[in-house]
């Protein structure tokens, strides 16, 4: 094989994940063809360096010093081997404050690697097979400095500390020397501001303002004013009362939530680059938000922090002596303010009016305005009117979640308490004909369809990937992003440990599945989706309101350091959003004896084997959604499927399981439940937003670490063996060996009068019992029906063992007449609707074939004719033929 095909093959799966699949194959032995990291030149050490798993494909990656390479190794296309040490990335640079390049080896293309967070890559390769896109989440414990020393924190002094005048860049990762100094002096504020609508003539008002005057000014004016009063800005408001002029409080990015299609590509699946791979999970985009509390001077000074994702506050101070009412319209004109330390934060900060009347932060490349104001209506939520537009189970956005123990299907079973204030009957705002709750948007989502694990699904790591994506990508991660790097680079010995705890995603469903094939002799589970998806809502961290009872736990946690009593109320994770709509799961247990049975038409190969199973079963499902299936639970296909639906109106349709009128949550995008302890939230208690937010984070670390143990990749088929059959006897000497094809040759349908009925076609299986048992691949067969005009349909056959509908019988005289066949043909009659699945078998053991025989070249036909009275008959013609 070239060098550039191989290249290229491993580039369109190596980061964008396309046609990945577990190393399972003893064959796969072909080395990759990228170079080892001690042959690619270093250059300078990055921000960015550290390990950072591929969420495509669920492995680790180092990114060192200008170069990218395995950690892990894996196998590709069960041929390619990637090895540890096996550069994928090399020249990698920084562009600007959040964006890194490189040049892709496996993709032969260039990398832009976009800084979201200290924890998060966003990445995208425009590749030869098109533009691919991938996230990388850093490993706990990783970092930049992991070989010398924890990257966040350093001993004052130290070789590895940035000294204390060192210019600060966006984007750099602090070295503190505690966990204390890493909080740094976070300033209590006595409310979370969120703005105010700014009024018209605003501008007049402030313009009319007298310059300030001197003290002498201010003498003459009283000597020669014409009025009464002594203050010169009498009618003027007071500046405290222009409350648009604040720069305090919180401010949301101007962003809106969207569909995160990087979460999930669907190589699992066979939908990558498919629209159906936005069934597969509901992960949506998360805006940022900035806390800021004021200064001495507040409108000069500014101690800023993202409001969601970080633990420490920056100090911006501005010199320019432009006053935000000197802002208040006139586009164009900023406030500049500069970060004075090393921050992750980019190091300028913007003010400027726009053109839409709005106050604005830029912060880098993001710009964040203040959160809408939360207007009262006048008719409540709840009255009859609007009860046609509240919106179905809306508990489940409120809720806490508990990862190790929440069924990941039936997402409604939670006994978790809310972690959400339920908003009064007037505070909400209608969204796409819907009363939403503030706090919270709404998506519509209107994707239809069916999805298929491409794989069967035979070990517990395997049954967790197949069900966890609806809990969503992020949580897989224990605790949140800034406090995680805190909490994983404590100093000293005995610094708290960070567990990798993505094996308590779903762990009591998938152990408790699992344990139930083992019972049932169940070797593997093939697994598939029909989802519909009505809409999806979305919590508004600027506008978020905890409940009462969660606020309780909170306080009692930081009192007395009753963390578990929190997470056995409220879980591990809140829903930052929920999808609703229909969905059914659809399963089809593998029994030993049914592979075994596989392997004996494959003569052993266990991947034919699992593909054909694969086939079967969705093809059977497929059958039954066309046939019109009713109800929630109950069998589906016709080969031992299943199905349990929730939502919807507990009917199928050709596209699937139908969505109708009532919804209920279907997936989750749950994000650790530290993170709701922030300082939008509790802006007056520095305390919780820090100290208690970093325990808790460590607690549900240390629940999930504590109760999950490493899931099993060992798979249940690969226990089942294949024995091959018995050599045939030898023929008797003298005695010659025949061969014989067994097909079926022509399809007919007569029609005894005027109706819908237009054709008929169906599945014919052929077989034989006999000295030795043969098969023949199932085939479909098709013909049309008219009254008054007998239809026909003949088929031939390509002469070969593998031809479907083809079965090829050797053997003796004497042989041949000890077999039995058989014919099996499940079918349908086609038309304007369609009919009911039928089964009809045939048994023929008195042929020629099983007789005198015939001359070579010679057939014999049997017609087979069936059907229920009054209806079309089908007639099979059933032949034997003698070819040797």
């Amino acid at each position: 094989m070239r060098k550039g095909t191989l290249v290229a093959c491993l580039g369109a799966a190596l980061m964008a994940g396309t046609a990945l699949v577990p190393a399972q194959p003893a064959s796969a032995q072909i080395p990759a063809l990228l170079p080892d990291k001690d042959a690619v030149e270093q250059t300078e050490a990055m921000d960015i360096d550290g390990d950072w798993r591929v969420n495509t494909i669920n492995k680790v990656i180092r990114i060192e010093r200008g170069r990218a390479y395995a950690v892990e190794g894996w196998t590709h296309a069960f041929v390619l081997r990637v090895r540890p040490d096996m550069v994928t990335i090399r020249n990698i640079r920084q562009i600007d404050a959040e964006t890194y390049v490189g040049d892709d080896l496996p993709m032969m293309g260039q990398v832009t690697m976009k800084v979201v967070s200290p924890d998060r890559i966003e990445a995208s390769v425009p590749g030869l097979f098109g533009p691919a896109r991938y996230v990388l989440s850093r490993v706990a414990g990783s970092s930049s400095g992991a070989a010398d020393g924890p990257v966040m924190f350093a001993t004052p002094g130290d070789a590895g500390a940035p000294p204390s005048d060192a210019p600060s860049r966006p984007g750099n990762r602090l070295r503190f020397a505690s966990l204390a100094d890493a909080f740094g002096e976070p300033r209590a504020v006595a409310e979370a501001f969120r703005g105010c609508v700014i009024p018209d003539g605003a501008r007049q008002e402030m313009s009319a303002r007298p310059p300030q005057p001197s003290p002498r000014d201010r003498i003459t004016g009283i000597e020669f004013a014409p009025v009464a009063s002594a203050d010169p800005n009498a009618d003027v408001p007071d500046a405290g009362d222009m409350c648009w002029t604040r720069l305090d409080g919180v401010w949301r990015e101007d962003r809106t939530p969207t569909f995160d299609t990087s979460a999930n590509d669907g190589s699992e699946w066979d939908v990558q680059g498919l629209p159906l791979a936005g069934l597969l999970h509901g992960n949506y985009t998360t805006p940022a938000a900035l806390f800021i509390a004021p200064g001495d001077d507040p409108e000069n000074e500014l101690y800023v922090m993202a409001g969601i994702d970080d633990v420490r506050m920056t100090r911006y101070v501005s010199n320019d002596g432009v006053s935000v009412d000197d802002l208040i319209g006139q586009p164009g004109m900023n406030k500049v303010f500069e970060a004075e330390e090393q921050t992750s934060l980019p190091q300028r900060l913007t003010i400027d009016y726009t053109a839409g009347g709005d106050l604005r932060i830029r912060l880098g490349n993001r710009q964040f305005l203040r959160p809408q104001t939360a207007a009262s209506r006048d008719l409540p939520s709840d009255d009859a009117f609007l009860i046609q537009f509240q919106t179905d189970n809306f508990a489940a956005n409120l809720k806490g979640y508990n990862v190790l123990t929440q069924d990941p299907f039936l997402l409604m079973n939670n006994n978790m308490r809310e972690v959400f204030d339920r908003r009064d009957p007037d505070e909400y705002r209608i969204q796409e004909k819907y009363a939403v709750p503030f706090g919270f948007t709404l998506q519509n989502e209107l994707l239809q369809g069916n999805v298929y694990r491409s794989t069967t699904v035979s070990s517990a790591k395997e049954m967790q990937d197949a069900n966890s994506t609806s809990f969503g990508v992020k949580a897989n991660i224990s605790v949140s992003g800034a406090v995680n790097t805190a909490l994983s680079f404590g100093p000293g010995p005995g610094r708290p440990e960070i567990a990798d705890t993505g094996a308590s995603v779903g762990y009591s469903a998938t152990q408790s599945t699992m344990n139930s094939m083992r019972q049932s002799n169940t070797v593997a589970q093939v697994v598939g989706y029909s989802r519909a998806k009505s809409y999806a809502i979305i919590l508004d961290h600027s506008e978020s309101k905890l409940s009462s009872g969660f606020l309780t736990a909170v306080g009692d946690a930081q009192r007395e350091g009753r963390y578990q009593d929190l997470i056995d109320q409220f879980g591990t994770h809140y829903a930052y959003a929920v999808t609703y709509g229909a969905s059914a799961k659809m399963t089809r247990d593998i029994s030993t004896e049914a592979f075994e049975a596989v392997l004996k038409e494959t003569e052993g190969d266990k991947l034919e084997g699992e593909v054909r199973i694969l086939g079967s079963s969705i093809g059977g499902f497929n059958e039954s959604m066309r046939s019109r299936v009713e109800g929630y639970s109950g069998a589906f296909g016709n080969e031992g499927g299943r199905f349990i639906a929730v939502g919807g109106n507990g009917s199928w349709d050709s596209g699937g399981y139908s969505r109708g009128d009532r919804v209920a949550p279907i997936l989750l995008d749950l994000r650790p439940l530290d993170e709701l302890l922030n300082p939008i939230n509790f802006p007056d208690q520095p305390d919780i937003y820090t100290r208690v937010r970093a325990e808790l984070a460590l607690a549900i670390n240390q629940y999930l670490a504590g109760q999950a143990r490493p899931l099993s990749n060992e798979r249940l088929i690969s226990k089942v063996t294949y024995t091959p059959p018995a050599p045939e006897p030898e023929p008797e000497p003298g005695a010659a060996v025949e061969e014989w094809y067994v097909y079926v040759r022509t399809i007919g349908c007569t029609k005894p009068g005027p109706g819908t009925t237009t054709g008929a076609s169906g599945d014919i299986r052929i077989s034989a019992s006999g000295p030795r048992n043969a098969f023949a691949g199932s085939k479909e067969l098709s013909t049309g029906c008219k009254w008054r005009d007998d239809q026909s349909r003949t088929y031939d056959y390509r002469a070969s063992d593998n031809t479907p509908g083809l079965m090829v019988l050797r053997g003796t005289r004497e042989q041949l007449r000890n077999y039995t066949l058989n014919f099996d043909f499940n079918w349908r009659y086609t038309g304007a609707t369609q009919g009911r699945i039928r089964t009809d078998k045939r048994t023929l053991s008195s042929t020629p074939m099983q007789g005198a025989g015939l001359a070579v070249g010679k057939s014999h036909t049997t017609r087979w004719s069936f059907g229920p009275k009054g209806r079309p008959e089908i007639t099979l013609h059933l032949r034997v033929k003698r070819i040797k």
